[in-house]
Order: C-alpha cells, then sequence, then structure tokens
C-alpha cells in the first residue's frame, strides 16, 4: 500500500528571536485519499528529526533539494526544518538567540501543535554543513534530549582553521571572517576552543564527565569537499575518546559539498539511526 506525508509551512512568531519565522514541517498521515496509509505509530506520538540547513540556505532546501518526503515516509517520521538564517545556530554575539530558539523554544512550539513523542530514543536532530555543526552543538549540549546526531560535510566549527586563497575566493574568506564576527564575536574562532558555549569538543567532555545517555553520532563528508581536512579534526577527537562513548561513526565517499552528496547521506543516516517503525 502506498505510503504518503503531509507538507506543511509553518509561519511562527518566536519570543526567543522576538520574531516571525518559517518552519518546514512533514508530517505522517494515517488515513488519506484513495485508503493510502502512513505508518503512523498506535499511541499517534511520531518520532521526530530536526534537520537543520547550511550558511546560505533556508528552511525550504532540504526539500526542495532532496527527495527527504519520500526517503522518510518509510519511518513514519516528521521532519521539522526550521530557519536558522546565517546564525551558525548560536546565540548570535550581534544577532539573534538561534541556539536558544531551536534547543529550547522550537521544541516546545512543535509538541503544542503537534503529536510529538517526547522520548529521548525518538528524537533526532541532523544538518549540513553549517546546520551539521549546528545539528553537534544543540546535541551535544542537551545529550539528554537526543538518540542520535547526523553531522554532513561539518565538523567543529571553532576548531577549523581559517581557509587559504587557494581553497576558496579571498571575498568568500572575508565573508567568512564578518559571519564569524556577528555570530560568534570574534574573526579567529580558535581563541573559543574550551568554551562550553561554543566549542563541540568541550560540550563532549563534559558530557561525558558528567554520565548519563549520551547520543550517538553519525558524521559524513565528501573526499573533494573543501572541508575535508577541517573535517578530520572533529573525527580524531571522538576517535581518540575512550570506549567510543558516542557511538561515533565516520563516513565519506566522492563528492564535493553539494546536493548530491546530502541527498545520499541523509539516507544512509536514516538507515543507520535505526527508527523504530510499530
Amino acid at each position: 500500500m502506498a505510503k504518503k506525508m503531509a507538507y506543511l509551512k509553518l509561519h511562527i512568531f518566536s519570543n526567543v528571536l522576538e520574531m516571525a519565522t518559517q518552519v518546514d514541517v512533514i508530517l505522517p498521515e494515517r488515513y488519506l485519499y484513495g485508503g493510502m496509509q502512513a505508518p503512523v505509530r498506535g499511541d499517534g506520538n511520531h518520532p521526530v528529526l530536526y534537520l537543520l540547513h547550511g550558511g546560505g540556505d533556508d528552511n525550504s532546501r532540504w526539500v526542495r533539494f532532496t527527495s527527504l518526503e519520500r526517503y522518510v515516509t518509510q519511518y513514519g517520521l516528521m521532519v521539522v526544518c526550521p530557519n536558522g538564517l546565517v546564525s551558525r545556530y548560536t546565540n548570535m554575539a550581534y544577532g539573534w538567540r538561534f541556539h536558544d530558539y531551536i534547543a529550547k523554544e522550537l521544541p516546545d512550539i512543535i509538541s503544542s501543535m503537534f503529536h510529538v513523542s517526547q522520548k529521548r530514543e525518538d528524537t533526532y536532530i541532523a544538518g549540513l554543513s553549517m546546520g551539521g555543526t549546528g545539528a553537534l552543538t544543540i546535541g551535544l549540549s542537551q545529550p539528554e534530549r537526543f538518540a542520535c546526531i547526523g553531522v554532513l560535510s561539518a565538523g567543529n566549527w571553532v576548531a577549523e582553521k581559517m581557509y587559504t586563497p587557494d581553497q576558496m575566493p579571498p571575498e568568500t574568506i572575508a565573508k567568512r571572517v564578518r559571519t564569524n564576527l556577528i555570530c560568534y564575536g570574534v574573526e579567529d574562532t580558535s581563541r573559543l576552543l574550551g568554551d562550553p558555549q561554543y566549542d563541540a569538543f568541550e560540550m563532549a567532555r563534559r558530557a561525558v564527565e558528567k554520565g548519563g545517555p549520551l547520543p550517538r553520532v553519525f558524521h559524513s563528508i565528501g573526499t573533494e569537499d573543501h572541508k575535508y581536512e577541517n573535517v578530520q579534526k572533529t573525527r580524531r577527537f571522538f576517535e581518540s575518546l575512550p570506549g567510543n562513548p558516542f557511538g561515533y561513526q565516520y563516513f565519506e565517499g566522492p563528492g564535493r559539498h553539494e546536493w548530491k552528496v546530502w541527498d545520499h547521506w541523509i539516507q544512509e543516516f536514516l538507515k543507520w539511526a535505526d527508527i523504530r517503525v510499530d
């Protein structure tokens, strides 16, 4: 029997951001025209994936540039794609509190509107590029909330070296420096290593020391991606943790910083996450 999902575009007001914003939602439907049925859980409470876009994109891009709706249907998975602007998903030094919005306020808004499972094992977060960094920092800052984190073509932003003109155009480098200043308050993000507000490595260390449940981490990148060498720093960090407490797994394959790569890896993440289907 065919399976379908509803696609909703929400316009909401965020008290944390102090402005109106947009969220795209893919929602499992139990009954549809013609007797079609999606695998909706018996209690009606959907597992949920918070899926973050990259820098320069918006909340619509995951649906527009992949077959995401088709991929998630078999899992009965609700997907929430917020608009993160070019915030790096931080509480910006000169801007909005996007970390608090997505980590705290948005789940409450979504839960007030839809039947969403409150169980940790049913809650996931992932993203690409800037969104991959956001998923990592938001997920590690609340390890008790998430079952899995998906990090696509990204790593710990504050550990990355500045790119050189042979890697990207000077104007792009200058733009990244400006964005660092706006988001983090510094041009050189290496100054933030050890800061638990921004440094994913420090977040991970503290989560391990605290004890309690930890999310599993899925990490992938294309071998021709300009971020490849920087991403290896994040790989080495997680692989150095004794006992692999985050169940960390790294994957790579051909490709650059591009949608055909992310279209592939989001499917692999969904398989890897082992989402329970009633």
